[in-house]
Formats: structure tokens, C-alpha cells, sequence
């Protein structure tokens, strides 16, 4: 449930981010992209108000990619976990497979005991 909360909170603030930076930008670009003013601007201002305008499709292609390789970390953990204990069964049935036949003479041997003693 926690862990939901978390992911769910960082998606609220990526989008955030993305919309306020978008907002910035837009309005950058909405002062500084006139006739007159435009002239005025320097290069690494205009670069700035592009790199504002592209931030939040950076932002969602990172988290897209992060989503990928995490489902993949978390696959292959399963993975891992599911052979492990696939393992343990194996040689749990294993163990039994040598051991039926003690417990049967056992078994019989309490039937027996049980069956002399009433």
C-alpha cells in the first residue's frame, strides 16, 4: 500500500513539474517571441526557453523508460525467486521419495503395536 502511495505521489510531482515548466515556458515565449523583442534576446535565452518548452517530454520519456527497466528488474526478481523455491520442492519431494518407504515400515509398525496392546 505504501509503496502505491509512493509511486502515486512521484507521478503528482512529475506532473507538477512538467506543467509548471511548461507554463514557464509558454510564457516566456509569449514575452520574449515578439518583433521587437525578439531581436533583443540572446541565443542562450531563446535555447533556455526551448529547452523550458521540451523538459516535460523529456520528463515523460524518462519515466516511461524507468517503468520499463523496473518491470524488468521486477520480472526477473520473480524469476529468480520463483526458480528458488521450484528448487526447494524438487529436493523436498526428493527427501520424501527416500524417506516413504521408512515412514511406511514405521506406520506399520504403530498399526501393529496398536492392534497387539486392546
Amino acid at each position: 500500500m505504501a509503496r502505491r502511495a509512493i509511486g502515486m505521489l512521484r507521478r503528482l510531482a512529475l506532473a507538477g513539474a512538467s506543467l509548471a515548466t511548461l507554463w514557464v515556458g509558454m510564457t516566456l515565449v509569449w514575452a520574449l517571441v515578439r518583433p521587437g523583442v525578439v531581436e533583443q534576446v540572446g541565443t542562450m535565452s531563446l535555447v533556455g526557453v526551448v529547452g523550458l518548452l521540451l523538459a516535460p517530454v523529456l520528463t515523460l520519456a524518462a519515466v516511461r523508460l524507468d517503468a520499463r527497466v523496473a518491470r524488468r528488474e521486477f520480472a526477473a526478481e520473480r524469476s529468480a525467486i520463483e526458480h528458488d523455491r521450484e528448487a526447494r520442492v524438487v529436493a523436498h519431494v526428493a527427501a520424501r521419495g527416500r524417506l516413504a518407504p521408512q515412514r511406511r515400515r514405521a506406520r506399520a509398525l504403530v498399526r501393529v503395536g496398536s492392534s497387539t496392546a486392546g
